[in-house]
């Protein structure tokens, strides 16, 4: 099985199709099985629901790869206001979540191939409960994470401060 992975596409409205017709010829003619666009496909939720849903068209009437994604945080930027970053945050997880090329509630299971995915990025700004303080948030065992005598998880500032 082959599969092409690309992130950070960034599409606005008006380069849609332009984008389409590029990655069409980018996987065409390679055997390719499954485009996997990973985070970051368009500039808010209705450019990469606009993209998505025309990549898998324009591909469907012409080739055998199937596409997949993985929602990023751009993909989450609303293209107008928002009041409730809450209520807004979770539509748009569930509108993804109930999307049938998704990743994450729609994986790839071949027999010795499983394509799946995790949504990672958090905005801290969501959070509502009570504040917790920056040396609890970094404890491994807080976050249910098991502990292991290592530095790559969690571990300073500046994790904190990437929403990490």
């Amino acid at each position: 099985m082959k599969v092409y992975y690309i992130s950070g596409l960034q599409v606005s409205g008006s380069k849609i199709l332009d984008k389409v017709r590029r990655l069409y010829q980018e996987v065409q003619g390679k055997g390719i099985d499954y485009l996997v666009l990973c985070g970051d496909t368009g500039i808010s939720m209705d450019t990469t629901e606009s993209f998505i849903s025309s990549l898998v068209q324009y591909f469907q009437d012409r080739i055998d790869t199937k596409v997949r994604f993985l929602p990023g945080g751009s993909d989450f930027y609303p293209s107008g206001k928002v009041t409730d970053k809450g209520h807004y945050f979770r539509y748009v997880m569930g509108r993804y979540m109930n999307h049938p090329n998704c990743l994450i509630t729609h994986p790839v299971l071949q027999r010795y191939v499983h394509i799946f995915g995790f949504f990672t990025w958090y905005d801290y700004s969501l959070y509502t409960g009570k504040p917790i303080s920056l040396k609890k948030i970094t404890n491994k065992s807080f976050l249910g994470i098991p502990i292991v005598h290592d530095t790559d998880y969690f571990t300073n500032k500046d994790d904190y401060l990437l929403g990490m």
